[in-house]
């Protein structure tokens, strides 16, 4: 049934401000996007739209409930680690438990914020490591 992420959409309170985010610290790329109604801009990982963002009419977007966070795989642990510095952005490094059998034992997690306060995982192997 599910095979993968295929995009999250979000409604900033600033779209310029939140595509710069997404572009400069996250490395994303502007793409093509349908000609909705409303503002908003796609970026784009790998050659998919992965982040969608939507402006929408009347100001504040509704809740979405119980949203945590998102989680990207990303790889290049020391260079992010570095590029999140040279950005000035916050950001908190959690080492993975080992679990017999998993994909993810061992891995290094970096936690930020997007401009809006949206939690972002960027999830490495344990193939890489900060040291």
């Amino acid at each position: 049934m599910i095979e993968g992420l295929d995009h999250y959409n979000l409604s900033p309170a600033d779209l310029e401000r939140s595509r710069r985010f997404y572009k400069d610290v996250l490395g994303l790329v502007d793409g093509d996007r349908p000609p909705f109604s409303q503002p908003g801009a796609w970026l784009y990982a790998a050659g998919r739209p992965l982040v969608h963002l939507s402006v929408r009419e009347g100001g504040a977007a509704p809740d979405t409930g119980k949203f945590n966070h998102i989680a990207f795989n990303a790889t290049g642990l020391k260079a992010t680690i570095a590029h999140l510095e040279r950005c000035g952005v916050a950001f908190e490094v959690v080492k993975v438990p080992p679990m017999e059998n998993h994909p993810r034992s061992g891995g290094t997690q970096i936690f930020l914020k997007d401009p809006d306060g949206i939690a972002i995982e960027l999830q490495f192997t344990a193939a890489e490591s900060v040291r």
